[in-house]
């Protein structure tokens, strides 16, 4: 059972002259995880609890707030510097260790304040060239960490993702390209995320669990480039994209096996 929320607000002012934009926002997650697994005898009708012993009942919730300023520096150059606060928190009524002793009876909390910079540079009134940098926590998912998968080794010390991206790319926006109604959006980007504590998937025992085990690699980095394009005239539109990531573990220098393919769309 999932709930959430997400409330932000845009305001406009003016700064030395300048109209600026206040961009701010809070949201929340809060998942409760029943453990309880029960079986029906289709020849008796009775009904019993089959619940495994690493089917855990937990209790999780995520927490953000964040507050982005765009402020433009001159007519054709635009800084956007932002500051994000993330927390997770998750507890289980239920789940045991490797030895049997109970887990996260008292819970578990990871937080980040993370740092954000944009910076947009329009070159004309059609292109418009932009770099990043932003921080951020990624928690694992409940079923990383008390999965219900038959195949899949649960890991309840999975720790979060804290990543940092860079990302440089152009936008190529315009109108009239070879009719009056039509329009060409392209974007072009290429990006780099140092990842610690990355979640990948380890095969350590393929007899029981031949679908691996998330485990946290020490860090890890994701380099690669996106491309998209929209053309559009009238009620017609199309689209064409490609995108590409490579992964590396930076402690033994090998790819990541669980990397996303190679997408053309």
């Amino acid at each position: 059972n999932s709930v959430g929320f997400v409330v932000s607000n845009d305001s406009i002012f003016s700064f030395a002259a300048v109209d600026t934009l206040l961009h701010f926002g809070v949201s929340g997650h809060f998942t409760d995880h029943d453990g309880l697994i029960y079986e029906k005898d289709d020849e008796t009708g009775e009904i019993t609890d089959d619940s495994a012993t690493d089917e855990a009942t937990t209790s999780s919730r995520k927490l953000a707030g964040w507050v982005n300023y765009q402020l433009p520096i001159t007519e054709s150059l635009e800084l956007i510097p932002g500051l994000r606060y993330d927390q997770f928190y998750i507890e289980s009524a239920n789940a045991i260790d490797a030895d049997g002793q109970p887990l996260l009876r008292g819970g578990r909390t990871e937080s980040r304040l993370s740092k954000s910079i944009n910076l947009n540079y329009y070159l004309s009134d059609d292109i418009t060239l932009f770099a990043s940098y932003a921080e951020a926590l990624n928690a694992p998912q409940n079923g990383e960490l008390f999965t219900s998968g038959r195949g899949f080794k649960p890991n309840p010390y999975l720790k979060s993702e804290r990543a940092d991206n860079k990302e440089v790319g152009v936008v190529w926006d315009t109108q009239g390209l070879f009719n009056e109604q039509d329009s060409l959006t392209t974007r072009v980007n290429i990006f780099r995320n140092d990842i610690k504590d990355y979640i990948g998937t380890a095969y350590t025992d393929n007899d029981n669990y031949p679908d691996g085990v998330k485990v946290n690699i020490g860090e890890a980095r994701l380099e690669g480039f996106e491309f998209v394009s929209s053309y559009s005239l009238n009620d017609w539109n199309m689209s064409l994209s490609y995108g590409q990531t490579r992964g590396t573990d930076m402690t033994t220098g090998w790819y990541l096996a669980d990397i996303p393919s190679d997408k053309f769309n």
